[in-house]
Parts: structure tokens; C-alpha cells; sequence
């Protein structure tokens, strides 16, 4: 009976990878929760898989893995404590809150901080300032980013004015 077990359950895993690799931009696979569903917009593809802002904190953390580090960071606005993971050494750090009905963790914003790790559409940490308005011409300036939003979601590029390069980089819900 174990066999038996071990034999569908290694098919079951096959048939799973198999129509994986075979959708979505270059076989990657989305985040599956309705939060990601909806926020399809900017997101961040680390390994084998696409973290969207808004996507439920508790599956997105488990398929990143164990992170390098963590701590809490106090949320002003709420009163409470956010947490941020971070994954590699600080390449990017995760941050995650209560959803705005204060009833699940998810995914509040993704921000890439290292030179080793660039957005879907190739901007990366250190790039000239230029290759903003080249990669996403639609962004506009706020707040002292460049903001480009589609589909729910924004994608906020923090640029050194002194080097003109870029700082870094924050996936997040749109406002």
C-alpha cells in the first residue's frame, strides 16, 4: 500500500511539473491565491515563481523559503507590527501586514535592494537613472520616485540624484 502511495504521488508531482513548464512568461507560475489572481499586474520572479503584492503573506513566505533574516518594523499607521523577511544577502525583502480589512496577512510590498536580482522587465539596482524612463516610459514622478502602475498594482524606483542610478526598487499595491 506505501508503494502504491509513493507511485501517485510521485505521478500526481510529475503531472504537476509537467503542465507547469508549460504555461505563463518564460515557466514561471503565478502565486495561486485569489489576491495574487487579481493583482497580476508588476510582480517579482524569484526562482520558479511570480510574488504580486497582495498575495497572501502565508503561501508566498512558504514558497520562498527560510529567509537569511527578519525583523518587525512598527506600522504607524495601524499601530501594529509589520514583519519583513529578507532572502539572500538583503537582494530583496519582503514585507507583510494585515490586508486592509485587518483579517489575513498578505504581501505588502517587495522590495529588491541588490544589483544580483532586477525586475521581470530588466531593471536592476545600480542601472543609470535613464534606463527607468527607457524600461517603464509610462512611470511618473512622485515623491521623489518613479512610479509606473498597472493592473492594481505600482512598481516605485527610489534613484540616487547625486549618482544618478538607481537605489531601489518596491513592488506594492497601487494607491
Amino acid at each position: 500500500m506505501t508503494v502504491m502511495r509513493r507511485f501517485l504521488g510521485a505521478a500526481v508531482l510529475a503531472c504537476a511539473l509537467a503542465f507547469s513548464a508549460c504555461g505563463g512568461a518564460g515557466g514561471t507560475e503565478d502565486v495561486k491565491t485569489e489576491a495574487a489572481a487579481a493583482a497580476a499586474g508588476y510582480g517579482f520572479t524569484y526562482g520558479q515563481n511570480r510574488y504580486v503584492p497582495g498575495a497572501d503573506a502565508e503561501e508566498t513566505l512558504k514558497l520562498l523559503g527560510k529567509p537569511t533574516g527578519s525583523r518587525d518594523v512598527n506600522n504607524c499607521a495601524r499601530g501594529a507590527v509589520r514583519k519583513a523577511y529578507s532572502y539572500g544577502d538583503r537582494d530583496f525583502e519582503v514585507f507583510a501586514d494585515l490586508n486592509a480589512d485587518e483579517t489575513k496577512d498578505v504581501i505588502q510590498t517587495i522590495t529588491l535592494m541588490s544589483e544580483r536580482v532586477s525586475t521581470e522587465e530588466g531593471l536592476s539596482v545600480g542601472d543609470e537613472e535613464s534606463r527607468v524612463k527607457e524600461i517603464y516610459p509610462d512611470c511618473e514622478e512622485r515623491d521623489g520616485e518613479y512610479v509606473a502602475s498597472k493592473d492594481g498594482t505600482e512598481i516605485a524606483v527610489s534613484v540616487n540624484r547625486l549618482r544618478k542610478t538607481v537605489s531601489y526598487i518596491t513592488y506594492r499595491t497601487a494607491e
